[in-house]
């Protein structure tokens, strides 16, 4: 694996490239905010539809409490009033001798009078009409239907032991409605001085009409409250047993909406929520956003020389103490060419340091396409350059690219009017040559003098010789 590879984030790019990297990670940071946003948001808006479900839930469980609390009032009611009437005072004498307006007057004002009881009738033993109440009069054919109704009633009643209290209760279907029903036997003070047979049932009778179903939804918490004797498609029902019978009637209504209602109600506060969340992002996005990218413009300019684009001597010594290196470095699989340009001063004094920055500059690329894409190469400071490669065989692969640099120096520049040849002494060590790192760099450094040492003696020779 090349240097490059494993050293993605120290190795050297084009500048271009290096800014590519610089833009790349505020971008990430971008996404993983606006990722964090939208995850937020989804969080709230689950939140509030979990919230709105529970609110209607419990809207519903207590509208079903509400009603059942209602209804069992409306037929508690019913209930009392029943045994109350059984137990009328006079009764010993009206048992003797019925007068609708004394029982009227005595018991069924208390009942009827208020609104309380809609149908209330006295049988005798012998199931005759001793006394009939009604709030709105019947037609005959429909009396006779609540007649049938209240049957299996007064014959609980009168299957019941004789004890004073005792009420059979229940609903039935009266013509198609649902009535609660409450009968009794009547209770006179001097029980003893009559038989099973001489004591009268007491009937009352609650609807469970518009009107009466209305009362029992006092609370408002529900809709369309209505009985049916099957079971419905209704958000709730309430099953109500049928006396005597197997079957099962329901009241039933449409649930409470009240988490709807809210969340229709907080809908331009959620949206503006959202609006400010969105806001928020893209205002913290932005700055750290620049915070990122000065950050690591920071870092990558503390590591990158500015005039040729390449590692300085900074970032070279960062990426020679990764663990890649010190891998390559033991498996002997590491080489180091060290360049430095022959007669750099000159240039600069004769010519200007523009010129001599375009040759620094040239340097550097001719260096970089000497090196193969993988291999490290850096600007160490000055006019003195390195290469660094990790291969199986790096003697190889240096010595390549020391041959591609002579070659690629041959070619002179042109600088404003300025024609130039540049030249560059180089030397190179192997890892199988030294034993650390450190001795591997100052290998290759005094193999580059000893170079540049040999060029100058040669060059002094030639000179003398002329």
């Amino acid at each position: 694996m090349g240097v490059r590879q494993v050293l993605n984030s120290l190795g050297p790019r084009p500048v271009n490239q290096h800014k590519t990297a610089i833009e790349d990670i505020p971008n990430r940071i971008r996404m993983s905010l606006a990722a964090m946003m939208f995850g937020v948001m989804a969080v709230i808006v689950i939140m509030v539809i979990w919230m709105t479900d529970i609110m209607d839930e419990l809207a519903q469980e207590y509208a079903a409490e509400l009603i059942e609390l209602s209804l069992r009032e409306q037929t508690s009611t019913i209930y009392t009033v029943t045994q109350d009437e059984a137990r009328w005072g006079a009764g010993d004498s009206w048992i003797l001798a019925p007068n609708g307006q004394a029982i009227y007057g005595d018991v069924g004002s208390s009942a009827t009078g208020t609104g309380t009881v809609d149908l209330s009738y006295i049988f005798s033993r012998s199931d005759k009409v001793l006394y009939v109440y009604e709030k709105t009069p019947l037609s005959g054919e429909t009396r006779t239907n609540v007649y049938a109704a209240l049957a299996p009633f007064i014959t609980a009643v009168h299957d019941a032991p004789l004890q004073t209290g005792f009420v059979a209760n229940g609903f039935t279907d009266i013509d198609g409605e649902l009535a609660f029903v409450a009968a009794t036997r009547m209770s006179p003070q001097n029980r003893s001085a009559f038989s099973a047979a001489d004591l009268p049932v007491v009937t009352n009778i609650l609807i469970l009409n518009d009107a009466n179903l209305e009362g029992i939804n006092q609370g408002q918490l529900a809709r369309n409250i209505e009985v049916a004797f099957a079971s419905t498609d209704h958000g709730s029902e309430l099953a109500l047993p049928l006396f005597g019978r197997d079957a099962f009637a329901y009241l039933c209504w449409t649930p409470p909406a009240v988490g709807q209602q809210v969340l229709s109600r907080s809908t331009r506060f959620i949206a503006g929520l959202l609006v400010v969340i969105t806001l928020g992002h893209f205002y913290v996005s932005h700055i750290v956003s620049r915070l990122a990218r000065a950050f690591l413009q920071e870092s990558e300019d503390a590591r990158t020389d500015g005039l040729t684009g390449l590692l300085n001597r900074t970032g070279f010594d960062e990426a020679m103490e990764s663990p890649e290196i010190a891998k390559a470095m033991r498996a002997g699989h590491l080489g180091v060419v060290i360049f430095d340009m022959d007669k750099f001063k000159p240039i600069n004094d004769s010519y200007g340091h523009h010129v001599g920055d375009v040759a620094l500059q040239t340097v550097a690329q001719r260096l970089q396409s000497s090196a193969r894409a993988r291999d490290l190469v850096a600007r160490l400071g000055g006019d003195e350059f390195a290469a660094v490669v990790i291969d199986p065989d790096p003697e190889r692969v240096v010595k390549k690219v020391m041959l591609r640099m002579e070659q690629a120096n041959l070619s002179p520049i042109k600088v404003d009017d300025h024609v130039l040849t540049l030249e560059a002494s180089m030397g190179f060590a192997l890892a199988s040559d030294a034993g650390d790192l450190r001795q591997l760099m100052m290998a290759a450094d005094a193999s580059m003098y000893a170079a540049k040492t040999a060029k100058e003696f040669r060059e002094d020779v030639e000179g003398a010789v002329a």
